[in-house]
């Protein structure tokens, strides 16, 4: 269980690692969270769990991608070639180590942290919360945009569908720019359209 002093420590490691408009964004998120959290009714734990993954899943983002490779070195991190050439991913994996081995947090945060960027095979309310209130959190630049309002209020209703939509939204805008969709995303896509068809 994440209890009230192990957040009040996450926060200071937050706000002691962060710049100070990456700092807001990180507690944009955790509102978000947990908002959505409230809404579809977390319990306590996950809900602790949650907030612990929102405060950590920036921690490592303004380490340049040599210093995301020295910490994947030195915590045993094996990192495939698609992952190595999208440094925009690598906090994902660096963040969850932090959380893992410096503050020894339970895999389910440690999973949610993992996957807030490109998604996973295999995603709990937690990380499919923290995946969405990453995007929806208001101090985003592009929060007031439609797809971001629409996305918003689906989020509410059916986090898979969410999620569903904005990883196909991703695919799609990456593929017309020429980029590669990472293959965490593609299967995590996958995985949210098979549960999202047999739930219809």
């Amino acid at each position: 269980m994440c209890d009230k002093e192990l957040l009040g420590r996450l926060r200071l490691a937050a706000e002691a690692r962060l710049s100070a408009p990456r700092l807001a964004h990180t507690l944009g998120v955790e509102a978000e969270a947990l908002r959505l959290a409230a809404h579809h009714g977390l319990s306590e734990e996950e809900t602790a769990h949650l907030r612990a993954a929102a405060l950590l899943h920036d921690i490592t983002k303004e380490l340049s991608p040599e210093d995301h490779l020295k910490l994947c070195e030195k915590w045993d991190i094996l990192l495939d070639c698609e992952t190595v050439s999208c440094p925009a991913v690598l906090h994902q994996f660096t963040g969850a180590a932090v959380a893992a081995r410096e503050f020894a947090l339970p895999e389910a945060v440690c999973a949610a942290i993992r996957t807030h960027t490109t998604g996973g095979w295999e995603m709990d309310a937690i990380a499919r919360i923290l995946y969405l209130a990453d995007l929806l959190e208001p101090g985003r630049p592009f929060a007031g945009n439609a797809e971001i309002c629409e996305l918003r209020a689906m989020a509410e209703e059916d986090l898979c569908r969410a999620c569903l939509v904005q990883m196909r939204r991703d695919i799609r805008r990456l593929r017309e720019l020429g980029r590669r969709v990472h293959p965490l995303t593609e299967a995590a896509c996958a995985a949210m359209e098979r549960e999202y068809m047999r739930r219809r």
